[in-house]
């Protein structure tokens, strides 16, 4: 019988031992139907993935979905809610084999709590990767390169990804979680690298080491105009970030760049 994953159910997501080193693009807050939603980034980011070595994790927010009831103008929109979800489904599924995770944001969850609906869930069935779909937190576990010396073996890279978490949880919840490389958030728009190192003991070889968890939150897909002008908002940076996880040796890295 199919079953819906939890949010304690590993997505486990090997890549092609050839590849050496993968980039994983740590991505959210698109707003899609929002007039501030910039297409051409978009386009410029969907260039990317056209690598061979290229994959995304998405973390939230791809909609705007604004309802009546919400903060959002639903009259100020550029498509209606059912418009967005068929256009981020067609937007995602060249790319479908190379998204390692998919989350709703509190932009999606909207539906959710007013009517039952799911729409990042619709999108994930649609491109067949209702698989690596989580509502709240996926925890990834993803095999990179291969082992020296051995014929099958691969890396492995365990993190955890979310979206919205304020600035002292972003922090702390990547500690309540061990064994991690690295945490992704995203929902402030403002985008941080924020490196931390954990002492793990290691049980099995009777010792305690240093440990670096790569901890990032995203950037979004929106000019400045429209709800965080009229709000005095300060502009936020259109920087994004990915990390670089290595298939010969065990290392991570992040890297930040701009389209």
């Amino acid at each position: 019988m199919f079953e819906v994953r939890q949010d304690f159910t590993l997505i486990q997501y090997d890549t092609p031992t050839k590849l050496d080193s993968i980039d994983i693009y740590c991505m959210a807050d698109l707003h899609i139907g929002s007039p501030a939603f910039n297409n051409v980034l978009w386009e410029r980011f969907k260039v990317l993935l056209k690598e061979p070595n290229a994959y995304v994790i998405y973390a939230g927010d791809l909609m705007d979905n604004a309802l009546k009831a919400s903060k959002s103008n639903v009259y100020g929109q550029t498509m209606s809610p059912n418009e967005q979800k068929r256009f981020l489904a067609n937007e995602l599924y060249d790319h479908r084999d190379k998204i390692i995770a998919i989350l709703p944001g509190n932009h999606e969850t909207r539906s959710s709590k007013d009517s039952d609906a799911f729409p990042i869930y619709d999108v994930a069935c649609k491109l067949d990767i209702e698989d690596r779909y989580r509502q709240n937190m996926a925890i990834l576990d993803i095999g990179v390169g291969q082992r020296p010396g051995t014929a099958k073996r691969q890396h492995h890279y365990f993190g955890c990804v979310m979206h919205k978490t304020n600035k002292t949880m972003r922090y702390h919840y990547a500690d309540t979680i061990d064994g991690i490389d690295f945490h992704v958030s995203a929902h402030t728009h403002s985008p941080a690298d924020m490196p931390r190192d954990k002492i793990l003991v290691d049980p099995h070889n009777k010792q305690a080491k240093i440990k670096p968890v790569e901890t990032i939150v995203t950037g979004s897909f929106m000019d400045y105009k429209d709800y965080p002008v009229e709000m005095a908002l300060r502009p936020s940076a259109q920087k994004f970030y990915k990390l670089v996880l290595d298939g010969r040796k065990k290392n991570i890295e992040t890297v930040g760049f701009r389209l």
